[in-house]
């Protein structure tokens, strides 16, 4: 039925014109969403102005992503996110993506250095302290303490 569409879809698909990563941003430049198109007038306050700063976490997020490269190196990896991470989540406290990754990679620094990777746990547990996941990484930390 729209013979441009599926002559063009594999170069779309195969050879963009930009990476995954500015597609991504300008769609998001392009989106013009309202809290009042996604929570009712009437709703919590609280609510309103948690997502607002979901979505300014997010597009920190992003744009944090585009300036880190890829690395097996966890350590690496790490070094490059430290910093910005956290950020993301004193903007947004509710920001899974930038809490996760940097749980998960408590787990490298703790064989190499313990110390480190309990900071990291503490830091995660002020910035979010109603997840569990940062406390209990620490319990599991001390119990393998010597």
């Amino acid at each position: 039925d729209r013979p441009v569409v599926a002559y063009l879809a594999p170069r779309a698909a195969y050879a963009p014109l930009a990476s995954p990563q500015d597609r991504l941003v300008e769609l998001l430049d392009r989106l013009s969403i309202e809290v009042t198109d996604v929570v009712a007038r009437d709703d919590d306050p609280g609510t309103a102005r948690r997502l607002v700063a979901y979505w300014r976490a997010r597009d920190r997020f992003v744009a944090t992503g585009r300036g880190v490269r890829p690395t097996a190196d966890v350590s690496a990896m790490l070094a490059q996110v430290r910093e910005p991470l956290p950020s993301i989540l004193r903007i947004g406290p509710d920001s899974r993506p930038a809490y996760d990754p940097l749980l998960r990679m408590t787990t490298s620094p703790a064989r190499d250095d313990p110390t480190r990777a309990r900071d990291l746990l503490d830091q995660l547990d002020r910035l979010q302290p109603s997840r569990p996941d940062a406390s209990l990484a620490r319990e599991a930390l001390d119990r393998r303490r010597p």
